[in-house]
């Protein structure tokens, strides 16, 4: 794992890139790098529950409320609150899929992140803002 940090490095350093080393002797990649891999084994894990445990749960639940209620055997609210659980089952389902996903690109990139930012401002050089224009097809 460190030498393909330091091979990283040095290709990003070769390309031109301006990469910013910590002093530590790279403890604290490898302690950023340990977190990143807990917080994503976290999240895989999680991501797992609902795939496989709470949103079939919630799926169901649903199902037999309205198919309750079109039989006249439960109230309406019933299958709403049904409903309204299903939604945020899903939404957290989405949110920690999403957190698996980022942890996951950021071990890939062995948490080099910022690459897509805008460069601060020179200082002495005015402000430069980069605008949309959408592509009419003729000049």
């Amino acid at each position: 794992m460190k030498k393909r940090l330091q091979s990283i490095l040095r290709l990003c350093l070769a390309t031109g890139w301006h990469v910013k080393v910590q002093p530590t002797g790279g403890a604290s990649v490898e302690r950023d790098l340990a977190t990143m891999f807990r917080d994503y084994d976290s999240a895989r894990v999680t991501v797992k529950q609902y795939k496989a445990e709470m949103l079939p749960r919630a799926q169901q639940a649903y199902k037999l409320y309205q198919t309750s209620y079109q039989k006249m055997a439960a109230a309406y609210p019933q299958v709403m609150i049904a409903r309204r659980t299903l939604g945020q089952v899903r939404a957290e389902y989405v949110r920690a899929f999403v957190e698996a996903r980022h942890a996951g690109v950021l071990l890939e990139g062995f948490l080099l992140t910022g690459g897509l930012e805008a460069p601060e401002a020179i200082p002495g050089e005015p402000n430069v803002t980069i605008e949309a224009v959408p592509f009419t097809g003729t000049p």
